[in-house]
C-alpha cells in the first residue's frame, strides 16, 4: 500500500505519519493520526480515508488474530530460503524447496499445536487471543472464571 501511496505523495513527513497511522492501536491514536495527516497533506488523507481501515492499520484489526505483522513479506522471505537452491538443476532445486517446506510446515505444525494446548485453557475467556488475555492480566483470574479449572 505505501508504494501506491508514495507513487503520488512524497516526503518523509507524510511516510512517517502514514506509517504512525498504520501503527495505531487503539482507534482515538488512529483517528489523531489521521488528524495529523490531513492538517500535513489534505489530498494524501483523502487518498487514504478511500481505503478501509481494517486492510492497513492495527486499530481496525480483529483483536482474534495472531499475527499483528503490517507487511507482507512473504516472498522476500521465501526468496531468501531458496537462494542456495537457485543454483542447481530444476530437479534439485525444485527438491530443495519441497524439503524446505515440509521443515517449515512441521515447525509450524508444533507450534500450532503448542499454541491451541495453551489456547484452549484460555477459551473459557471469551473471544480475546491468548495474547490480549495475557497483556489484560486475565490469567491470574483464569482459576475461578473457567468451569474446568475453577475445580483447582
Amino acid at each position: 500500500m505505501y508504494n501506491k501511496f508514495r507513487a503520488t505523495h512524497l516526503g518523509l513527513t507524510l511516510k512517517h505519519m502514514l506509517w504512525a497511522a498504520a501503527r495505531a492501536t487503539t482507534i482515538s491514536w488512529w483517528e489523531a493520526e489521521m488528524e495529523k495527516i490531513k492538517e500535513e497533506d489534505l489530498e494524501a488523507w483523502k487518498w487514504l480515508v478511500q481505503r478501509l481501515p481494517n486492510n492497513w492499520t492495527k486499530s481496525h484489526f480483529h483483536p482474534r488474530y495472531e499475527c499483528d505483522l503490517l507487511l507482507n513479506n512473504l516472498c522476500e522471505s521465501f526468496n531468501v530460503a531458496i537462494i542456495d537452491a537457485k543454483d542447481n538443476s530444476i530437479l534439485t532445486c525444485l527438491e530443495s524447496i519441497r524439503m524446505y517446506v515440509m521443515l517449515r510446515m512441521a515447525n509450524r505444525s508444533v507450534t500450532s499445536r503448542d499454541r491451541l494446548r495453551h489456547s484452549t485453557i484460555l477459551s473459557a475467556l471469551g473471544p480475546l487471543s491468548a495474547l490480549t488475555v495475557l497483556f489484560l492480566g486475565a490469567h491470574e483470574q483464569l482459576p475461578s472464571r473457567s468451569p474446568i479449572l475453577g475445580l483447582l
